[in-house]
Order: structure tokens, then C-alpha cells, then sequence
């Protein structure tokens, strides 16, 4: 009972000391960890996981980590009016066989008189938010605060605070660094409410802050002046171009209609003759053609642009040894690759008239991610630094060039910024630009279009290239 009182007057000393008491604590800072979790969103998409792929963290950075020391060592001085000294945070990795981060509070080299501060930041990495659309992503941190009484190990402040960081909108022409939180100055002013929040009186809770994501800076190399900039608002279900000419599309379940089946008859005899020496692995495959129809409502009729792509199917064949002494074939393994021949002609009908012919074309990828690039939060050229090597995003960029004719007049259309830009030709003179990923969200025009070639630069750049 006693020890339960003594603690309890402790706490109390703690809430209500204020600066100018005759009797200020001495606190020492025993342990300040800022440990993080190995990559949740993937390099493949959100919410995958990727053994092995370390993700970037900002307080990687020399300088970022001692932002963050700084945010905290300021917070203790507001809430108890104590200057800490030769504090050192240490930023690491979770270990290879932990579940979580460990908060261990034992003080090593006690003193009478003394408290001692233990803190953990948990970086718990970065997750999808299926719940919230306009908040997709979120960064999840735990910190935990422990202030232990040297003289008899009793606890004196003990607080577990949960925050996520989430990403603000950004305008849709912009390329997410999306190994990043937030742009970096607003991920380290962040820490100076997550260290508040962690010392206030009260009750613990969680905290959410909304950050403006750092954005991959690129300089405009248009310097023409559009005669029309217009607007969309578009979804899953409706393109709506609102300025004049306004109109409306509505795309509608795509329809997939097999083509044709080419086996790759003489390679998989001889694969097949090999396949009889005992443990020799060797493979067959086979290409599957298909036709996909997107749909696109207008008005009383029905634009169709009809894509054809393949879907390559093969498998690893090995002959194993059964434990009787026999052989049998066994697969080893499936692998399927979709892609679009280079050489494929494409269409956009409506009724029975073809308005476009054309053939797509994806361009080597740029997988790699110079050092001299800029970022930026998406908004602001203040905000435009250097952006590290490391610090790019690790899926490789699309490109996508489509060539043809439209309405029997040679068109073309280029993409850029990982297919969120598309740029429209007419006999090789730039005549629109439309941005957004899949649903267009602004077009400016540079040269006169008729409303029909309009609807046709629209659908094409509604397309979801990234699936083929």
C-alpha cells in the first residue's frame, strides 16, 4: 500500500511540477530508439510484401535524425522545463527474428535522484487505406515513453501513443516517391506533435496528421500556349468533360473474347524428347490471343476500342525419380506473361464505321532513377531540392507510344510521368495534352480538334495500359 501511495504521489509531482519549484528532477535519457519495419507496400503495389527489399526511411538521414533528437529534447524542455544533454537517438532496423520492437526499460548504472527517460519510436512502415479514398496511404508509427525513479525502480510516467502519417492529395499529373511518407521537411516537422502529444497530460489516444507527399519534379519541356484548358470529372463509371464542348462517356464492362491458341509445337517436341533423361528440367509453352472490348456510352451509341493482347503460358517439366525406381513427369512451376505485339493493329469502332486503326508500343523502361533528380511537394516550386538516388521510387516506369491513323489522318499519342501525362499528334504536331492516370482529369489544346477527335483522344486515354 505504501509503495502504491509513494508512486502515486510521484505521478502527481510530475503533472504538477511547473518551472520555478525550488526542487527541478534531474532526467536522464537511459535509451532513444528509432527502430523500422521492413517494406509493407512491396515493389510490386500496395499492401504486398517483398522479403528482402529494405525500404527508405527519411531518418536514414544524418540530418533528418538529428531534426528528430531535436524535436524531442524540446518537448521534454517545454513539458518539465529540463534540458537534456547528450542524447543520442539511434535509427535501426527491426531485428531479423522480431515480431516487434522490443521496449526495454531496465536502468543499467541507477543513481539515487535520478529518473531516467527511455523512448521508442516504432516505425511500423507504410500501409494501404482500403477504408478512406482520399487517404489511400498512411505510414504507422507507435512510441512508447517510459520515466523510471532511479531511487527505488519505480515507474513515474509510462505512455503509448499510436500516430499515422497519411499522404494529402497531390495533383494527378504528379509521380509519387512513394518509398517516401511525406516531402521530407513536412515528414520532420511532424515530430515536433508527435513528441507533444507523447508528453501532454491525459489521455493517450491516437493521433493522425495529413502530410503533402513528395512528388518527383520534372520541368515542362511544352513552352506552346494551349488555346483551351478544360476540365473532367471522372470515375470508375462516368468521363464528363465540363467545359465546352461539354460531353459525357460512359464505359461499361469490358468484354475479353479469345483469338486463337499458337503452341510452340518443335521447341516442346524437343523439350519433350530432353524430358526423358532422368532430373533433366526443361519447359513447354504455349500463346493464348485475346481480344478485349472497352466499352464507351455516348449519348445513343457506343464507342468500342478493341485491344489485342496475348497471355503467354509456360511451365518447367522435370523428370523425377518415384521412390519404386520409375520416372514420372512432374511440373515444377507455371509462369504467365501478358504483353501487346508490337506489330498488332488495334480499333475504335462505332457501329459498324472504324474511326481508328493503330498499334501500340511499350518502350524500354526506365528502371533507372538518376541522383540528379528533383522532387517536390506537387504544388509549390519553394519545395523543388535534389532528390537522393536512393530515395526514387523501385517499379520501373511505363512509356507507351500508340501510332496510327484517326478518322484517316496520321495521329500518334506519347506518354510520361509513369502514364499519368498523354500527349496527343497530328502529323506530328502536338494538338492536346490529356492528364490523369485512367480517369482524365485535365486537357489542355493547342491546335483546333473537331468534338469527335476529342471523344477519341478521351477514350484512348482512359485505357489502363498497365494491365497488358
Amino acid at each position: 500500500m505504501f509503495k502504491i501511495l509513494r508512486a502515486t504521489l510521484a505521478v502527481l509531482m510530475l503533472f504538477l511540477w511547473k518551472p520555478g519549484n525550488s526542487q527541478q528532477p534531474v532526467i536522464v535519457m537511459e535509451k532513444f530508439d528509432y527502430i523500422w519495419e521492413p517494406d509493407h507496400m512491396g515493389m510490386s503495389g500496395p499492401g504486398t510484401s517483398s522479403p528482402g527489399i529494405l525500404r527508405v526511411i527519411l531518418a536514414s538521414d544524418d540530418s533528418v535524425k538529428l531534426a528528430i533528437k531535436n524535436s524531442f529534447v524540446t518537448a521534454i524542455l517545454e513539458r518539465w522545463n529540463v534540458t537534456m544533454a547528450d542524447v543520442t537517438l539511434k535509427v535501426k532496423p527491426l531485428g531479423i527474428f522480431s515480431k516487434t520492437a522490443k521496449f526495454k526499460t531496465q536502468v543499467k548504472n541507477k543513481e539515487s535522484g535520478q529518473w531516467y527517460l527511455f523512448l521508442l519510436i516504432n516505425d511500423k512502415g507504410k500501409f494501404s487505406d482500403y477504408t478512406d479514398s482520399l487517404r489511400p496511404f498512411y505510414t504507422s508509427f507507435e512510441l512508447k515513453c517510459s520515466l523510471v525513479n532511479g531511487s527505488n525502480d519505480s515507474l513515474i510516467f509510462d505512455r503509448t501513443l499510436g500516430v499515422n502519417i497519411f499522404e494529402g492529395s497531390s495533383p494527378k499529373d504528379q509521380v509519387l516517391l512513394t518509398r517516401l511518407p511525406a516531402y521530407p521537411a513536412y515528414f520532420i516537422k511532424a515530430f515536433d506533435s508527435m513528441a507533444r502529444w507523447l508528453f501532454q497530460p491525459g489521455p493517450n489516444g491516437n493521433k493522425s496528421l495529413t502530410l503533402k507527399p513528395a512528388c518527383v519534379f520534372e520541368e515542362k519541356a511544352i513552352t506552346e500556349t494551349p488555346i483551351i484548358q478544360s476540365v473532367f470529372s471522372s470515375s470508375n463509371d462516368s468521363i464528363q468533360h465540363l467545359t465546352d464542348p461539354s460531353f459525357s462517356l460512359y464505359p461499361s464492362e469490358v468484354k475479353y473474347e479469345k483469338t486463337g491458341v499458337k503452341r510452340n509445337i518443335g521447341s516442346n517436341l524437343a523439350n519433350g524428347a530432353l524430358a526423358l533423361i532422368p532430373h533433366f528440367q526443361t519447359s513447354k509453352s504455349k500463346i493464348i490471343k485475346y481480344r478485349a472490348d472497352f466499352p464507351f456510352k455516348d449519348v445513343d451509341s457506343t464507342y468500342h476500342c478493341l485491344i489485342n493482347y496475348f497471355e503467354k503460358e509456360s511451365s518447367n517439366i522435370e523428370n523425377v525419380k518415384n521412390n519404386d525406381g520409375s520416372y514420372s513427369f512432374q511440373n515444377s512451376g507455371y509462369h504467365n506473361e501478358r504483353g501487346i505485339d508490337a506489330a498488332s493493329h488495334h480499333f475504335v469502332t462505332l457501329g459498324t464505321d472504324t474511326l481508328s486503326t493503330f498499334n501500340i508500343q511499350y518502350l524500354n523502361p526506365d528502371a533507372a532513377r538518376r541522383s540528379d533528380k528533383l522532387m517536390w511537394d506537387g504544388t509549390d516550386s519553394a519545395t523543388i531540392i535534389k532528390q537522393p538516388y536512393e530515395w526514387g521510387n523501385a517499379d520501373k516506369e511505363t512509356t507507351v507510344v500508340l501510332s496510327g491513323v484517326m478518322e484517316g489522318i496520321s495521329f500518334s499519342m506519347k506518354t510520361s510521368k509513369n502514364l499519368k501525362i498523354k500527349e496527343f499528334y497530328i502529323n506530328e504536331q502536338l494538338v492536346a495534352i490529356i492528364q490523369g492516370d485512367n480517369n482524365p482529369d485535365k486537357a489542355f489544346v493547342y491546335r483546333s480538334i473537331s468534338n469527335r477527335q476529342f471523344k477519341l483522344f478521351t477514350i484512348l486515354s482512359a485505357l489502363p495500359y498497365n494491365h497488358f
